[in-house]
């Protein structure tokens, strides 16, 4: 018999947006793998970052790429446009 736990984050719409304009200003996002230990950006938890931009991946707006322990994202053409019309800014 095997239990399975479903967990469900809740993500506030204050750390996504920070998430969103990092992504947006800088144009990479890099986070290490150890989700549970550390904090990359402005208190932000690695893990909250990775499932966005997981989120943002199966929507092919960002492009990943893992090495050396560390996941890099950087934005797709859809994505930008995306990105633009979240903060509603010109085309």
């Amino acid at each position: 018999y095997l239990l399975k736990v479903v967990l469900f984050m809740l993500l506030s719409s204050f750390v996504k947006r920070k998430i969103y304009e990092r992504l947006l200003n800088e144009g990479l996002f890099l986070v290490p793998t150890r989700f549970r230990l550390d904090t990359y950006y402005h208190g932000i938890s690695n893990i909250f970052v990775y499932k966005t931009m997981r989120s943002l991946k199966s929507r092919k707006l960002v492009n990943e790429i893992f090495s050396w322990n560390k996941y890099y994202w950087t934005p797709t053409g859809k994505g930008i446009r995306f990105l633009k019309n979240y903060f509603l800014l010109k085309k």
